[in-house]
C-alpha cells in the first residue's frame, strides 16, 4: 500500500517547524513547539505511533497553523489505520499550505478510503503551473480507474510510466486498467513488453496471464500464473487482483476460487476474506459469505469494508437490527465510508423509519463531490434537498 509522502525528508520538516510564523509574519513559535515536533519525527521513524501522535498534537496545541505538522499527524494516523482522522489532518496541512506533497497525501487518503473522486477533485485542485511527478500522475490514474473513468485514467498512468520507466508498479496499473477498458490486445502488447523488462514482477506476470486469457491464448496464460506464483513467495495480492477483475467481469465462481486461494496462502488477511465473502454473496451463499465477514473481523477488528459487507448480507438475510449495529459500527471507523450510509438507509427504510433513512441518505449526498442526488426513499422520486 502506497503510503503518505514526506519528499522533504523529515530534516527539511523539522526546519519548516523552526521556521513557523504568525500571520503577521514575525516568528513566534516556542521552543517547546519544535522540540515536540522533533520527538514526534523520531518516534514516528522507530514506529512509535501513539507517541508520535500526542507528540504532533502537542505541537500544533501550541501553534495549530502549523502545516507541517499536520502532515505529519495525518502520516501518523494513515500508519495507525485511523483514515477519518487522517483525512482530517491531510486535509488542514493542504489548507493551510496547498503545496503538491500536502495535495497528494489528502488526495492518497481520500483514494485508500474509497472515496475515488474526492481523491480526483484534490488532485486537480493543483493549479497547472505546480510540478507533478510520476506518483501524482499513477495516483490520479489509479482514482479515475477505480471511478471508471477508464479513458482518463489511462491517459495519465502513461504519463506516469513515461515519466519513471524504471516503476513495475505503474506499468502493472495501467496494463490492469487497459483490460478494464475492453482493449485486450493493447493491454497484452504492453504488458508483454513490461514482463521481459521487469522478469522478477509477479503482479506483472499475473496481469499477463489475464491478458493472455482474455486473448484465447489460455496455454501462455497458465504457464504466467505459474511463474507469478513461483516469483511471490506470499500471492495474497496476486491472487486478489486476479480476483478482483474476474468479478469485475461478472465471472464469480473464478472470482471465488481466486480469493479462496488468497485465504489460503494468508488466512490472516482481511481483505482477502472480505473478497472471497463478496463472491460467495454474488453466489447467493449467505451463512458462508457471513462467515467468511466475520473471519475478516477476527483478523482485523477495523476493517471497514468487512462492516460494510457484513451489513448488506445480514441486510439481505433479514437481520435487520444486526445490520444496522454492522453498518453503524462501520460508520464509527469511517465517517466518510459513503456506501454504509446507503445500505442503512435501505435497513431503516425496510424497518419503517423514513426519516432515519431520510437522514442516511442525506448524508450519503453530501459525501457525493459530484452532488448527483439520489431519490429519498419515499416513492416520489423527489430528490433531497
Amino acid at each position: 500500500m502506497r503510503t503518505a509522502l514526506c519528499r522533504a525528508g523529515w530534516l527539511a520538516l523539522l526546519t519548516v517547524a523552526l521556521l513557523a510564523v504568525s500571520r503577521n509574519g514575525v516568528a513566534q513559535v516556542p521552543r517547546t513547539v519544535d522540540e515536540n515536533v522533533g520527538r514526534g519525527i523520531a518516534l514516528l521513524e522507530k514506529g512509535e505511533l501513539e507517541g508520535a501522535r500526542e507528540a504532533f498534537a502537542k505541537a500544533l496545541g501550541l501553534n495549530p497553523n502549523l502545516a507541517a505538522a499536520h502532515n505529519l499527524l495525518g502520516t501518523t494516523y494513515e500508519r495507525l489505520g485511523r483514515p477519518a482522522e487522517a483525512i482530517k489532518e491531510f486535509d488542514a496541512a493542504r489548507r493551510l499550505d496547498p503545496s503538491p506533497e500536502f495535495v497528494y497525501n489528502l488526495a492518497l487518503a481520500h483514494y485508500q478510503a474509497g472515496s475515488y473522486t474526492r481523491a480526483i477533485a484534490s488532485l486537480q485542485e493543483l493549479p497547472g503551473s505546480a510540478p507533478k511527478d510520476a506518483a501524482f500522475y499513477r495516483l490520479l490514474g489509479d482514482a479515475e480507474v477505480s471511478a471508471d473513468q477508464y479513458a482518463e485514467g489511462v491517459h495519465d498512468l502513461r504519463t506516469s510510466a513515461a515519466m519513471d520507466p524504471s516503476n513495475p508498479a505503474t506499468f502493472y496499473d495501467l496494463g490492469i486498467a487497459i483490460l478494464k477498458s475492453g482493449l485486450d490486445r493493447d493491454a497484452l502488447s504492453l504488458l508483454s513488453k513490461a514482463a521481459a523488462t521487469f522478469p522478477q514482477s509477479s503482479s506483472i506476470r499475473m496481469a499477463l496471464g489475464i491478458a493472455q486469457y482474455m486473448t484465447g491464448a489460455n496455454d501462455s496464460a497458465e504457464r504466467s500464473f505459474q511463474a507469478a506464483a513461483r516469483l511471490d513467495e506470499t500471492p495474497v495480492e496476486m491472487y486478489l487482483a486476479l480476483g478482483d477483475f474476474y468479478l469485475a467481469m461478472a465471472r464469480v465462481a473464478e472470482a471465488r476460487n481466486a480469493y479462496l486461494k488468497a485465504t489460503e496462502a494468508d488466512p490472516s488477511d482481511s481483505i482477502a476474506h472480505v473478497r472471497y465473502g463478496v463472491s460467495l454473496a454474488r453466489l447467493g451463499r449467505w451463512d458462508e459469505a457471513i462467515a467468511s465477514f466475520h473471519k475478516s473481523i477476527q483478523s482485523n477488528s477495523e476493517c471497514t469494508e468487512a462492516y460494510v459487507e457484513l451489513g448488506k448480507a445480514l441486510y439481505k438475510t433479514g437481520r435487520m437490527s444486526e445490520a444496522r449495529l454492522t453498518l453503524e459500527q462501520a460508520i464509527r471507523l469511517n465517517p466518510y465510508e459513503r456506501g454504509a450510509y446507503y445500505q442503512l438507509a435501505q435497513v431503516f427504510t425496510r424497518s419503517g423509519d423514513e426519516e432515519k433513512a431520510r437522514k442516511a441518505l442525506e448524508v450519503w449526498n453530501a459525501l457525493d463531490p459530484a452532488g448527483v442526488e439520489i431519490a429519498a426513499p419515499n416513492g416520489n422520486g423527489t430528490p433531497l434537498k
